[in-house]
């Protein structure tokens, strides 16, 4: 698998140690392990990798699981965040006071690629708006440009979804 032209060539910033603030870890959980969050964006891309693998679509299955290793990224850096604001990163987040637990349900087991793009291209439009209203909570510590670049990912990621469903494929990453 190549995935040269799937991934954006920028660096990641580091993130630095913050002050605890239980209602911002809160909403990164959501982010994190939530319904929504990027555990749930990895399994589904893994997902929609192996069957459009098996279906013969090897362009669209390498763009799944291209994306779901950056969603791997994401993931690894929102638990980082978690800990830097004073929280344990478990694969949950919170529905009023309630743990929800991340689940192998929440990832949506469709066969057509077609679908499987366009829901791709959904969640990835709804990361961006989760991802727009956490950048608005994050504090100015140093750790908002960490969810800046994730934003930028996201945006990617709906623009090579958008040309894979209109038939223009792959695209060199700047």
């Amino acid at each position: 698998m190549n995935c040269e032209g799937y991934i954006l060539r920028q660096s990641y910033p580091p993130v630095v140690p913050g002050r605890c603030d239980r209602a911002l870890v809160r909403r990164l959980f959501s982010a994190y392990g939530g319904q929504d969050g990027e555990m749930t964006a990895i399994g589904q891309y893994a997902y929609n990798s192996l069957i459009t693998g098996m279906q013969g679509e090897d362009e669209i299955s390498n763009l799944f699981s291209c994306i779901s290793q950056v969603e791997m990224h994401h993931l690894r850096l929102l638990g980082q965040l978690i800990l830097a604001y004073g929280g344990d990163p478990g694969l949950l987040s919170f529905r009023g006071d309630r743990k929800i637990w991340w689940s192998g349900d929440f990832v949506h087991h469709l066969k057509q690629s077609d679908r499987m793009l366009r829901e791709a291209i959904a969640g990835e439009q709804a990361a961006i708006r989760d991802y727009g209203s956490l950048l608005k909570l994050m504090p100015d510590d140093g750790n908002r440009p960490v969810i800046e670049r994730i934003l930028t990912d996201e945006h990617h990621h709906a623009a090579l979804l958008n040309r894979q469903l209109r038939g223009g494929g792959k695209r060199t990453a700047p």
